[in-house]
């Protein structure tokens, strides 16, 4: 081949190089996509940390779970960390909605019991929100009870949201069935009162 004939193909070439090639996938389009989690459709599962008097949290993402891998996760919180193991058939199991409970590691002389699709023995408790001239609901589910812990709640509705916090003390009247009474944030230049129970 002649520097003529050279120059032309590579003409051809650089011009097909320009060119943008999009590729998309066959399949539904009708999944939402967990934000920062990798465009997966599959849901996060939140793990329930229990034990050590402290709270901790933990996710398995949804990305986690279509990689159906073993998998280490890190629980957060309370100043210092621990981890737990999955299996890739764990993982699997999580993702089928089945309760897997496992042991972290130990950590400042302590570990924590780390239940993943819980069956709560408490029921949910909604919460009566007054004041503010407008309706927001909130809930304390039953896993929320049963692991015992401090808690932040979210209220919503309205088109705006407020928290409320309530101590692990509170948590275990309302699932005593006793009447605990707090105020929300104030968001929107008002708060409001919440009662449980």
């Amino acid at each position: 081949m002649d520097r003529r004939e050279f120059m032309a193909k590579a003409g051809i070439l650089a011009t097909w190089a320009s060119i943008p090639i999009t590729i998309s996938a066959c399949g539904s389009d009708d999944k939402t996509t967990n934000p920062g989690d990798g465009g997966s459709t599959t849901d996060n599962v939140p793990g329930v940390v229990t034990g050590g008097g402290h709270s901790h949290s933990v996710t398995l993402t949804g990305a986690q779970i279509d990689a159906d891998q073993a998998v280490t996760l890190t629980l957060t919180g309370s100043g210092h960390t621990h981890t737990v193991a999955l299996t890739a058939q764990e993982v699997g199991d999580i993702g089928d909605g089945m309760q897997v409970v496992k042991t972290s590691s130990t950590d400042e002389g302590h570990n924590h019991t780390v239940t993943f699709n819980p069956t709560p023995a408490a029921h949910d408790v909604d919460g009566s929100v007054t004041g503010g001239g407008h309706p927001h609901s909130v809930t304390l589910t039953g896993v929320q009870i049963d692991a015992g812990g401090a808690v932040v709640l979210t209220l919503t509705g309205s088109g705006h949201t407020h928290t409320c916090s309530l101590t692990a003390d509170q948590v275990g009247m309302i699932g005593a069935g006793q009447t605990v009474e707090t105020r929300s944030s104030v968001d929107s230049g008002h708060d409001h009162g919440v009662a449980f129970n």
